[in-house]
């Protein structure tokens, strides 16, 4: 009788260690900021023959918002035909975003100081009420 107790005791602690863990990924993933749009543009360069980049991250219909901390991280690459498949060209590059003008993030990229054809970025971002950092999809850019 008490093997029995003991077993099954053992399941259900199990199970609601399981449902428990479950529980709290899900929160935290919809505590994550998510909500945002992207949009690259090229813009004309006042230095170079060569277009500048900017990329705009737009948090303004977040419900999060008000608690953004956002980086941008660049990966210049080797092969730009192959594009988020190229080899790496040089180490990786964060810029911080600290000021968000509306809601929105906005980075310029000029050639001469990258010295690369394309790269590859992708936006981190924290929420800072509550910790949660998130990454998006790399998205690949080119200068040509």
């Amino acid at each position: 009788m008490i093997k029995k107790l003991h077993s099954s005791s053992l399941t259900i602690t199990l199970l609601l260690c399981f449902f428990n863990t479950g529980l709290t990924w899900s929160q935290s993933a919809s505590n994550c900021i998510n909500d945002y749009s992207a949009q690259v543009n090229k813009l004309e360069s006042e230095s170079s023959a060569i277009d500048d980049i900017e990329i705009i991250l737009d948090f303004s219909q977040s419900e999060h918002k008000e608690s953004v901390s956002l980086k941008i991280e660049i990966q210049p690459l080797n092969e730009c035909w192959k594009q988020l498949e190229g080899s790496d060209r040089s180490e990786s590059i964060t810029q911080s975003i600290n000021e968000l003008n509306n809601y929105q993030g906005k980075l310029r990229l000029k050639f001469d100081t990258y010295n690369t054809k394309c790269f590859k970025w992708r936006a981190i971002i924290k929420n800072t009420d509550n910790g949660c950092e998130t990454s998006s999809e790399w998205a690949f850019s080119s200068f040509l």
